[in-house]
């Protein structure tokens, strides 16, 4: 309105956002992933879980701090960020193995490759929505005089569900 009375209709305004690259969005939150194995492994876990990543920086994409529980274990990877790819190792010591009465310190080795595959805008800011990769858990050969504790790897593939 202008001096009371209302002024003529502006004149129609199209905009075009553009979409921001892939690379530039932030993984953040948390999310549930399913996990499977293309090769079946007696012993290999399969299903969901739950991870929480949290950026390492104020605002847009950058590495991240990666929470998680396995086999009731809390463990915490950073993951190092290039383009769409994270990844990122870390060892979980608190795993144990042998007889009940003599279990020893089995270190696993953790290794998480992930790649961003969608993103949407949300709150003001380009987040990722979907991601694809790996988890490699490794064991080393451990020797406690009495027994032993073999060396296995598996190679889990891991895809997101929900942020």
């Amino acid at each position: 309105m202008r001096g009371g009375r209302r002024s003529p209709q502006s004149a129609q305004l199209t905009v075009d956002t553009p979409v921001p690259p892939l690379p530039q969005a932030r993984l953040k939150g948390p999310w549930s992933i399913y996990v499977s194995n293309s090769v079946p492994v007696r012993g290999a876990w399969y299903g969901s879980m739950y991870w929480h990543f949290s950026p390492v920086c104020a605002a847009g994409a950058c590495d991240v701090l990666l929470r998680g529980v396995l086999n009731g274990h809390s463990y915490s990877l950073k993951l190092n960020r290039t383009g769409t790819r994270y990844q990122g190792e870390g060892v979980l010591s608190s795993m144990q193995c042998g007889p009940a009465a003599n279990r020893i310190a089995d270190p696993l080795f953790i290794e998480v490759r992930i790649r961003v595959t969608t993103a949407a805008g949300k709150n003001h800011a380009w987040i990722a929505t979907g991601f694809t990769g790996t988890v490699v858990e490794s064991y080393r050969y451990v020797n406690a005089g009495s027994f032993y504790c073999s060396a296995s790897s598996i190679r889990y593939e891991i895809t997101s569900a929900s942020p």
